[in-house]
């Protein structure tokens, strides 16, 4: 969709600024010799009120912790080795509760911008409003290099929000974007190596974890015939009410890039457009918000999810969608129905789940995959509740296992249904998201039909004897226990033997 911005116009920026004049400005109370904390107050009650002088007076290895609060600056970093930290989030995108806010008021300079050569640079816990420029800018200029830098756990409300921009010869290397919330009107993220004659690298930029919520382009990648973009990584973000998701301009090395395990809904031109027509991008096992797939009108007319471009690579792909598993039992027996979400980076759900009380009766919920899942049971009204979470995803678990004793007459079937109005599925970086519910039945066997003929006769015990010593014949295994003990031995035969003299 275009660029929309110049490299100036990001929310932060790795640049090459002059810092000039103002280095004690904003001093709340007088520093003496080098600490490795600094604490920066609106109200006054730190060792500084401004951002830009806490950095200004920052050692190599401080960690500046900003209070709750408003701060109208935009800050430029000069200090390798810094740590400028507001309110951290946690396991959602963003950053946590009263956050300090860093408002622009329509300024034309990017909220955060890193100098020349700053590198091991943390950015985290913050809010960045109504910049016109963007909120952070990591840019290589004049031989400024740059590498490990984390932008984290931020909300960004400006006109763009990340911008990654080499030149000049530069190289910016281990560049870590992840668990931002950003909602912008033109690009959320900005990856560009500029075409001046020499060549530029940025490599191994991670972007992870981010809600994109707005903007033209979620993530825009744009490469130049005298720069290079290398190992390039695109995973667990979700993209929504964006015009384009993913997108890789005409030189941009798409063979360097990774789109995987991304949930895509609601963008108004594509997923994921790659404009490089020499070259794939890899954009498989994504969500693309239906289970035929995203929309190609050459490669998947059928695909009712969001649309890719030419030269887009998206298959397999992942339809997040909650299975529950079927069985049959007779009635006095007891069955298991494993809860099974498939997809990658599953953390935490809640689901609830109908039952049909008068064909079967839950007695307990125990672990999948996920620990102790919390559950309650309301047997009136034939409903189960079961939540769990953790801090580490899980790719395709099975969340839980419920127990059903079959109570209902042979014959009888039970729909155990997932309502997708009252359950979710949520990833690391805590968001809710998009997902299919199933539903399965549990089916009341007649105890004894070994050969599931319908009828209970001496030949289903021939049959099971047959199988009890080692024999391979086809039985059913929930019928032949006909006991009801959860195992299938020679009580069973001699209680069918029972049944056919009764």
């Amino acid at each position: 969709m275009g660029e929309m911005i110049g490299i100036r116009q990001a929310a932060i920026v790795l640049a090459v600024v002059a810092v000039v004049g103002g280095a004690f400005a904003g001093v709340a109370s007088a520093q003496s010799g080098v600490s490795d904390r600094i604490v920066v107050d609106a109200s006054g009650n730190g060792d500084y009120t401004s951002i830009q002088a806490a950095v200004d007076n920052a050692s190599t290895g401080t960690t500046i912790e900003i209070e709750p609060g408003e701060y109208s600056e935009a800050v430029t970093v000069g200090t390798s080795n810094l740590t400028i930290v507001g309110t951290p989030g946690e396991d959602r995108p963003g950053p946590g509760e009263d956050a300090p806010v860093m408002n622009g008021t329509g300024s034309d300079a990017p909220a955060v911008t890193l100098g020349a050569g700053v590198e091991d640079v943390r950015i985290e816990g913050l809010v960045m409003e109504d910049y016109r420029a963007g909120a952070t800018f990591v840019n290589g200029v004049d031989a400024g290099d740059h590498e490990d830098v984390v932008i984290a756990h931020n909300r960004i409300e400006a006109h763009s929000g990340v911008g990654v921009v080499a030149s000049d010869g530069t190289t910016l290397s281990d560049v870590r974007v992840t668990a931002n919330v950003v909602d912008v009107t033109a690009n959320g993220v900005l990856s560009k190596t500029v075409d001046d004659g020499s060549p530029a690298v940025i490599e191994n930029l991670t972007i992870e974890r981010n809600a994109f919520t707005g903007g033209v382009n979620g993530i825009y990648l744009v490469g130049s015939s005298a720069g290079d973009q290398r190992a390039v990584s695109i995973t667990n973000n979700t993209f929504q009410n964006v015009d384009v998701g993913v997108e890789l301009d005409t030189e941009m090395n798409a063979s360097a890039v990774t789109v995987r395990a991304n949930a895509f809904d609601e963008t108004d031109s594509y997923g994921v457009q790659n404009r490089n027509t020499a070259a794939n991008v890899d954009a498989t096992h994504n969500d693309w918000g239906a289970p035929s797939g995203p929309y190609n009108p050459t490669t998947n007319p059928g695909g009712a999810g969001e649309r890719v471009s030419a030269n887009v690579e998206y298959d397999p792909w992942d339809t997040r969608y909650v299975e529950l598993g079927s069985a049959s039992g007779g009635s006095g027996q007891n069955v298991t129905v494993p809860v099974t979400v498939h997809s990658d980076d599953i953390a935490g759900y809640e689901l609830e789940i109908s039952y049909d009380p008068s064909v079967v009766r839950p007695v307990g919920i125990s672990d999948g995959e996920f620990e102790r899942p919390v559950s309650h049971i309301d047997e009136s009204h034939g409903l189960i509740n079961i939540t769990a979470a953790q801090a580490t995803s899980a790719s395709a678990p099975t969340v839980a296992q419920i127990t059903f004793e079959v109570v209902g007459e042979v014959n009888d079937t039970a729909t155990i249904e997932v309502d997708s109005g009252e359950s979710a599925v949520f990833g690391t970086n805590g968001t809710e998201l998009d997902a299919a519910y199933g539903q399965s039945t549990v089916s009341v066997d007649l105890l004894g039909d070994v050969d599931d003929d319908g009828r209970v006769t001496a030949g289903d015990a021939v049959l099971l004897q047959r199988h009890l010593v080692g024999e391979s014949v086809a039985i059913d295994e929930s019928a032949a226990d006909v006991d009801a003990d959860g195992d299938v031995d020679a009580g069973d035969v001699l209680a069918l033997q029972k049944r056919l003299v009764a």
